[in-house]
């Protein structure tokens, strides 16, 4: 019975971390449609991994570890990028333009 148990955590806990895993990509792509730099990800979860070595085992986190994280945003950074300089080039061109103070 307790084998069962713990086998189900297991088993829920796999799909939670695909989840966020998803959340994950979902975010990066709404981020980079928004105009922000995707690559910043890469930035931020390097920064958990190097400020929090101690992370529990994957298996037993709902969560993927900070590495693999990383490893998501790299691997799609190919399809986020256009996005990202499209909405930066549409917010660019949406500035109205300088004008000159009298002087």
């Amino acid at each position: 019975m307790l084998a069962a148990m713990i086998g189900k955590q297991l088993l829920q806990l796999k799909f939670s971390r695909g989840d966020e895993t998803e959340a994950d990509i979902v975010g990066l792509e709404l981020a980079a449609r928004a105009g922000y730099d995707p690559r910043a990800g890469v930035t931020v979860w390097r920064q958990f991994s190097e400020h929090n070595r101690r992370e529990p085992l994957e298996f037993l986190s709902d969560h993927p570890i900070h590495a693999h994280r990383e490893d998501t945003i790299r691997a799609h950074l190919k399809e986020t990028l256009p996005l990202y300089a499209r909405a930066k080039a549409k917010l660019e061109s949406e500035q109205p333009e300088a004008t000159p103070s009298p002087d």
